[in-house]
């Protein structure tokens, strides 16, 4: 099958498994970086503060997640 678009180019690329396996380098790269503790401690202090301040017992699970994830962009 030809790829004639960028829909076929990302199908054929997550079929062949590079998608995969540039996506498992990617994150053990991450993983090696210096900065990758200081991350993990900064993500373990924002669920502990939520966790200890009571406001995660009240909220919707999907809300939870998307007030850490704007957390961790910050």
């Amino acid at each position: 099958m030809p790829i004639v678009d960028p829909t076929d180019l990302v199908n054929a690329f997550k079929k062949s498994g590079d998608f995969d396996k540039l996506r498992r380098e990617l994150l053990a790269d991450s993983q090696r970086s210096a900065g990758f503790e200081a991350f993990k401690t900064r993500i373990d202090e924002i669920a502990r503060d939520r966790i200890n301040s009571g406001q995660v017992a009240y909220t919707l699970p999907e809300m939870v997640h998307r007030e850490l994830m704007q957390e961790v962009s910050r």
